[in-house]
């Protein structure tokens, strides 16, 4: 029992910013889904894109580290689900 709370007194803080972190995700990922539609539905071969359709989408290193952390792709689990039809 001394343990638990000892532990859970030294890794409270970091759970709750990891539970911010998860929440920016989520709003976060509204937006990204739509950006890849958008990118998936005017592909470069077919219409003349701008040259922000080249540039890296922002914030989606961080997104990718933490899927591939919280997913377990060869059995499909969601270890912490950060929505459905999440693009890989």
């Amino acid at each position: 029992m001394i343990q638990f709370i000892a532990l859970n007194h030294q890794h409270g803080n970091t759970a709750l910013k990891f539970e911010q972190l998860i929440k920016v995700l989520r709003q976060w990922l509204k937006y990204y889904c739509s950006i890849i539609n958008i990118q998936q539905a005017y592909p470069e071969a077919d219409y003349k894109q701008p040259p922000e359709f080249a540039e890296l989408i922002a914030g989606e290193k961080i997104y990718r580290k933490y899927l591939n952390i919280l997913t377990d792709k060869t059995q499909q689990i969601y270890y912490y689900d950060l929505g459905q039809n999440v693009p890989l």
